[in-house]
């Protein structure tokens, strides 16, 4: 059986991706403040991910 890749957890990783890109890019060492940030934006998306995955698993064994 094949497995699918959650559609939400693909969309929130491509934001990740985008801001991870953007913190590469976009800015300096100097900039630790905001680049904290943005670092800690990704890893609370990367467990807001996995609420949102756990949850359509969970309906998904509901509702076969």
């Amino acid at each position: 059986m094949a497995k699918t890749t959650n559609p939400r957890k693909k969309k929130l990783n491509a934001i990740c991706t985008k801001i991870a890109m953007f913190l590469v890019q976009e800015t300096f060492i100097e900039e630790e403040d905001a680049r904290k940030l943005l670092n800690n934006a990704i890893g609370e998306i990367d467990k807001a991910t996995e609420i949102l995955v756990k949850n359509d698993e969970a309906e998904a064994a509901k509702n076969p």
